[in-house]
C-alpha cells in the first residue's frame, strides 16, 4: 500500500527453501534463484538477467536473515491472540532497536497449530505498508535440484556482477 498515492499493488508468487542457502523466489515480475552459491535475478520485463555471488548480494537477503534480522534488531511484544483467515494466532509486534531504522514496526502473525508465521506486515517512513501473506505452507516436502538452478535464455542480457 504506496500511502503518498493512495495505491495498491499486489504481486503473488511462491518461495522455495532448502537447507545450504538454497532458494527460488517466483513472481509474475522476476525469477530470483540460488544454488547456495550463486544467485540469479532474471526480471522478464526488461528481458534481462543479473548473475552475482550470494555472499556479496545485498539486494537479494537470504530469507533466513531476513527472519533473524527480526530478532536480533528489534524488541519483540506478544500483542495477543486473534484470529486470521479462521487461523487462531498469536500476534507479535517487532520494534527496531535503532531509532534510525526505516523499516518501522513489523507484526508478524504466528499460527497456534504449527507455529509458522502466516502474515508479515511492515511499515516504512513513509508509512507504505507491505504485506505478506503466507499459504499452502509445507514443511520437509522433497524439492527437485532442478529448483536451484537457473537456464538463462538466449535471448537475455546478461550482467554478471561476480
Amino acid at each position: 500500500i504506496w500511502s503518498l498515492a493512495g495505491k495498491q499493488n499486489r504481486s503473488e508468487g511462491k518461495i522455495y527453501l532448502e537447507k545450504k542457502n538454497k532458494y527460488r523466489v517466483e513472481t509474475d515480475p522476476q525469477l530470483i534463484v540460488t544454488d547456495g552459491t550463486i544467485v540469479w535475478t532474471f526480471s522478464k520485463d526488461r528481458e534481462q538477467v543479473i548473475i552475482d555471488a550470494l555472499s556479496k548480494s545485498k539486494e537479494n537477503p537470504l530469507p533466513r536473515d531476513i527472519l533473524l534480522k527480526y530478532t536480533k534488531d528489534s524488541r519483540a511484544v506478544l500483542l495477543g491472540e486473534t484470529q486470521l483467515g479462521g487461523t487462531p494466532c498469536y500476534q507479535i509486534k517487532f520494534q527496531p532497536k535503532d531509532e534510525d531504522s526505516f523499516i518501522i514496526p513489523t507484526t508478524v502473525w504466528v499460527s497456534k497449530s504449527n507455529w509458522l508465521a502466516i502474515q508479515i506486515e511492515q511499515e516504512d517512513l513513509n508509512e507504505n505498508i507491505t504485506r505478506y501473506f503466507l499459504e499452502n505452507i509445507k514443511v520437509n516436502s522433497p524439492l527437485s535440484d532442478s529448483l536451484f538452478s537457473f537456464q538463462i535464455p538466449a535471448s537475455v542480457e546478461v550482467v554478471d556482477l561476480r
